[in-house]
Parts: structure tokens; sequence; C-alpha cells
């Protein structure tokens, strides 16, 4: 899962890198506003951008892993193979 998080945040900052700063973090948007190194109007594009990135990432990440996720609950949580 690192390996994975690790590639997505850099071809993240690789690909957006050269248009926005790569500021993949709502919270960096608004401090780069802060400092007036970004114009307001940018940060609730930015904003819903960042969110959806999250969002779409979660989905590939979800889907990515739950083959392995729902085999180890079937192996693990129906009570015959419990570790505890």
């Amino acid at each position: 899962i690192n390996l994975c998080w690790g590639a997505g945040v850099f071809f993240g900052v690789m690909i957006a890198g050269g248009v926005t700063g790569a500021h993949l973090n709502p919270a960096v948007s608004v401090t780069m506003a802060l400092r007036k190194e970004l114009e307001w109007s940018m940060v609730l594009p930015y904003f819903f951008a960042q969110f959806l990135g999250a969002f779409v990432a979660s989905a590939v990440m979800f889907l990515n892993y739950s083959p392995a996720m729902y085999h180890y609950a079937r192996k693990c949580c129906d009570g015959t193979d419990s570790p505890f």
C-alpha cells in the first residue's frame, strides 16, 4: 500500500507540478492564498479538484485491494479461523 501511495503522490506531483505547483492538499492551496502566492479565485476550483482527486484515488485503492480484504474477512472473521 505504501508503494502505491508513494507512486500516486509522485505521479500527481509530476503531472500537476508545472500547472498548479503540485499542491495536492487543500491546506496548501489555502496557505498559498494567505501568502498571496495564489489568487483567492483559484482556491475553490483547486479545492474541488483536490477533493474529487481524493475520492477517485480512494475508489481506485478500494477496487485494487477489495479482493484481498474480502478474502481476509471470509477467512478470518467468520469465526472458523479467528486470530483471537
